[in-house]
């Protein structure tokens, strides 16, 4: 096998991984999903967690410093490490333990012989500060307008970015919806793109 296929069973193997995932085929798509590695969808995958809370496990992850706050508010995590991907290097941001085991955070549902039907939808599954002011605000039961956050732009960094974000103005539209009150909730760079736009309620 020459070292230029080599290189193509990784990519291969997770668009497989997506497409068996896709279609319901979750054991083969997440045995197919080994082969990829990352930090991948940190908050999406966080539901998991309560699988080793479950077994008896404690948990330490490493996050992207942008989320080590917020999962310092997770009941289901022990230790949070600061990650750097410039460095491939973690930090802890408080005390470390030493682990018996060690994988991706995306390779949690394979562990938990995930299915369709099984996906785990704890409420809420991250803590989250009283202090944040969209949170004191929230519409009573008999109100007719509708609160919608608006965040349009991911990394500027990540390789895909340009199927992931797109220009704040191409939102316009949703301002004409009756009964609709629009809040910012991007952060980053993007945020820039508010000096320029007219329809929002920040």
């Amino acid at each position: 096998m020459s070292v230029q296929s080599t290189a193509m069973i990784g990519p291969l193997r997770f668009n497989q991984a997506l497409c068996l995932l896709r279609n319901g085929q979750f054991q083969a798509g997440l045995d197919a999903m080994e082969f990829r590695w990352g930090l991948g969808d940190t908050l999406q995958f966080t539901r998991y967690l309560r699988v080793i809370h479950q077994r008896g496990g404690r948990a330490q992850i490493a996050v992207q410093p942008e989320l080590t706050t917020l999962f310092q508010l997770c009941p289901m995590v022990e230790t949070v490490h600061t990650w750097h991907t410039n460095t491939n290097q973690a930090t802890p941001a408080n005390e470390a333990k030493l682990a018996d085991f060690h994988l991706p955070m995306m390779s949690l549902p394979r562990l938990a012989d995930a299915t369709v039907t099984s996906v785990p939808n704890p409420t809420p599954f991250l803590g989250l500060k009283p202090h944040k002011s969209i949170f004191q605000k929230r519409p009573s039961a008999s109100s007719r307008t509708v609160d919608i956050g608006l965040v349009w732009a991911g990394n500027p960094n990540h390789k895909r970015d340009h199927e992931r974000s797109l220009p704040l103005a191409r939102l316009t539209p949703l301002a004409q919806i009756l009964g609709c009150r629009l809040h910012v909730l991007q952060h980053g760079p993007g945020r820039a793109q508010i000096d320029h736009c007219s329809f929002l309620n920040t």
